[in-house]
């Protein structure tokens, strides 16, 4: 049976940059790539606004989705759609709970990144003078653990390493406080930074596959 996927951008992010990753997933999942929309973006001050248009999207209130996989701020606007709406996972893709640390603040990692940084760059001029200021801020400050504690769904979590060989660092530098490591289980990327979909789509599909059925995943992985 397929399960049905919703994917969220991040700020000053398309719809599109799930689209390699989303590719690699089928035929099992099926996917819906969602938009943010342009016409109110200036107008969403905080994450909750991102939360509370979800959860007035009759695209999304009538998917009955098994999962709801969010890059960066979308990954915090699922989480808050999670208080509204029922649905079984949430996965974030590089969202940051707490204020990323400058460990994280890069876009892209690594010698085979250049064109992906020019994608990514493009792309971001072209879409974040559409966003509200003082969302910048929220998400450059705030504090979502509470969210992800509270939340009733199970949630997973990829980031990507930075080049870093010691995952325990990678982890650590998330900042998490130490019940929220039980909770979430969290895969990282390597050869990526912020992009993992489009930096290394491969190992974060196989990523995400494997968050979405964790118990058909040999207890001694």
């Amino acid at each position: 049976m397929t399960s049905k996927l919703l994917f969220l951008p991040g700020y000053g992010c398309r719809s599109s940059i799930w689209e390699p990753l989303a590719a690699l997933l089928k035929p099992d999942f099926e996917a819906t790539l969602l938009d943010w929309p342009i016409e109110s973006l200036s107008g969403f001050h905080r994450v909750e606004d991102f939360g509370a248009w979800l959860a007035g999207e009759a695209s999304v209130t009538g998917g009955e989705f098994d999962a709801v996989i969010g890059h960066s701020m979308g990954g915090l606007a699922a989480l808050k759609l999670a208080q509204t709406l029922k649905f079984p996972r949430v996965v974030l893709c590089e969202s940051f709970l707490t204020p990323p640390k400058p460990f994280f603040q890069n876009l892209v990692w690594g010698p085979k990144s250049n064109l992906v940084e020019v994608q990514v760059s493009a792309m971001v001029a072209e879409e974040s003078p559409r966003y509200s200021p003082r969302l910048q801020k929220e998400l450059k400050t705030g504090r979502f653990v509470g969210w992800a504690s509270a939340a009733k769904c199970e949630i997973s979590a990829v980031y990507g390493t930075r080049g870093a060989a010691d995952p325990v660092e990678v982890m650590g530098k998330l900042d998490w406080p130490d019940p929220l490591f039980d909770k979430i289980r969290v895969s990282l990327i390597d050869g990526c930074a912020h992009f993992p979909m489009l930096e290394n789509p491969q190992t974060a599909a196989d990523a995400i596959r494997e968050s979405l059925h964790p118990e058909q995943l040999d207890p001694g992985d």
